[in-house]
């Protein structure tokens, strides 16, 4: 990333002063310690929109008279392989974040390159990419991508307050959500109208994922299994309902 300002921040807090330099055209720089002062150094890489590099985060010590060099890499908190699959992801973009570019993709998308959809139970069909809601990742909603290539998301939006819990409206008939939170939510922690998902509740007690190994759905045991980040489940509702699922560890 060029033309990044990199400051030294002093703990508890407060800019050091004459401790900030800029990133070259090949994303490096060399950041001058103030005389004496000993440093924890955090580095973090920003995308020019503001958003947050997933896992971009180098720590290191610098002590007094030390010239060190850390090299580090920007590793994205998870990877969709290639090829057909129902993904979500744990944060809540804001709608001018584009789905392609949250990809590193610039559209227009070339026809036989990646495609999104996600389906509209009100319509009883398909939406593509980039028409609302496909035109960006929204918390708690599930999408169809195909990838040509292993992908990440380039940047991460706001995590959903983990302060209460989640609430999802569902149309009657299969709906695409996702987990909300960058944690699995058991699925005895969802609810449906305010009931568990068993025999007696709005929904059907079983959801499926797409299995992109295998190419074929797989239920899920409302007992024991859990909704994952960054996958998409279809589950199905006998009338509209809320579903409200309650944020991990609580």
């Amino acid at each position: 990333l060029p033309g990044v300002t990199i400051s030294a921040i002093s703990a508890p807090g407060g800019l050091l002063a004459a401790a900030a330099a800029t990133t070259g055209a090949d994303g490096t720089y060399a950041l001058a310690v103030p005389s004496g002062v000993a440093l924890s150094l955090h580095v973090d890489a920003y995308a020019a929109t503001g958003g947050k590099y997933a896992g971009a985060r180098a720590t290191a010590t610098v002590l007094p008279g030390q010239t060190l060099m850390v090299p580090f890499a920007l590793n994205a908190a998870h990877t969709f392989p290639a090829g057909l699959q129902m993904l979500s992801a744990p944060y809540a973009y804001a709608a001018g974040d584009d789905l392609a570019a949250l990809f590193g993709l610039t559209p227009p998308l070339a026809a036989g390159g990646p495609r999104f959809a996600a389906w509209s139970p009100t319509l009883g069909g398909y939406l593509s990419y980039p028409t609302s809601p496909v035109n960006t990742l929204s918390a708690g909603r599930g999408y169809w991508a195909r990838l040509p290539a292993p992908s990440y998301l380039h940047y991460d939006g706001p995590l959903v307050p983990p302060s209460a819990p989640f609430t999802i409206t569902l149309s009657a008939g299969w709906n695409q959500i996702g987990d909300p939170f960058p944690l699995p939510v058991p699925l005895p922690m969802v609810t449906a109208g305010g009931l568990p998902l068993a025999a007696g509740a709005p929904v059907s007690p079983t959801l499926y994922r797409y299995d992109t190994a295998t190419g074929a759905y797989a239920a899920l045991n409302s007992a024991s299994d859990a909704l994952r980040p960054y996958t998409g489940y279809w589950i199905f509702a006998y009338q509209p309902t809320v579903l409200s699922l309650a944020p991990p560890g609580r």
